[in-house]
């Protein structure tokens, strides 16, 4: 990705996201049960494909 502004921004953006999500991941399955997990992981990786070319 080009070192602009708005990639930076972007790629700053999804890193902390994802660490976020996977945070809310790890601590939900705790808590709540399996499949709220599984919900969520299934909601996230809809939510990032469409821009997985912003990542990779």
């Amino acid at each position: 990705m080009r070192n602009t502004r708005i990639g930076r921004f972007t790629r700053g953006y999804f890193c902390t996201t994802i660490v976020f999500h996977f945070l809310a991941f790890f601590f939900g399955a705790q808590i709540f049960s399996f499949d709220t997990f599984l919900f969520a992981l299934l909601l996230t990786t809809t939510t990032f494909l469409p821009f997985k070319h912003l990542l990779f």
